[in-house]
């Protein structure tokens, strides 16, 4: 089984007011990306929030799982390790998901994890065009190495040891390498609905 990690701790200080709130559509960024996780297979969701935690928490869907990272200003490796720490024990890897993609695409995510069924490996990143982008799907049998790990290293870090296999899946679509750090952003990220 498969199990998905929104990361959404972070202090949107660049957008300038909490992003997992943020309405496209008139669904919040958190409403669209576990509907579209739901719609991908994926019953398991949980949300990692930090700051603003209360009041996130008080706004977003309700029948979500949420944690609190509350050193969520070590980065958000951190983040990732929180959410993994929470996690049913049955399960195969987690797809993680950032907070601040609301366009992710079902097709993106059934496709990662067919990756994972069919191919060895570690980490599953998607590409387009030879950039990595998002969600990255982690193999439970990484997870003891994640905990491990310092919370203020990152994911680069992770995937720099040679000791863990990456495995590219590609994809078509530039949306995996979008996200919505900014308020001009958004208008990029509209274009995918």
């Amino acid at each position: 089984m498969i199990q998905a990690v929104i990361l959404a701790a972070g202090r949107s200080s660049r957008m300038g007011t909490p992003k997992p709130l943020l309405k496209i559509k008139g669904k919040t960024f958190l409403q669209h990306i576990a509907g579209c996780l739901y719609q991908a297979g994926i019953q398991k969701i949980t949300v990692v929030l930090g700051f603003n935690a209360r009041y996130i928490q008080a706004a977003a869907p309700p029948e979500l799982n949420y944690v609190v990272n509350h050193n969520f200003d070590n980065g958000q490796f951190s983040s990732l390790q929180c959410g993994i720490r929470h996690l049913e024990p049955e399960r195969r890897g987690v797809l993680v998901c950032l907070g601040d993609q609301p366009h992710i695409q079902v097709e993106w995510v059934k496709k990662i994890m067919e990756t994972l069924k069919n191919t060895p490996g570690d980490i599953f990143i998607p590409v387009f065009q030879g950039k990595s982008g998002h969600p990255v799907l982690y193999s439970s049998a990484l997870f003891q190495k994640i905990l491990s790990m310092s919370p203020t290293q990152t994911a680069r870090d992770l995937r720099n040891d040679k000791s863990v296999k990456l495995v590219h899946v590609p994809l078509q679509s530039s949306g995996i390498l979008q996200d919505a750090d900014y308020p001009e952003d958004i208008k990029q990220i509209k274009k995918f609905f």
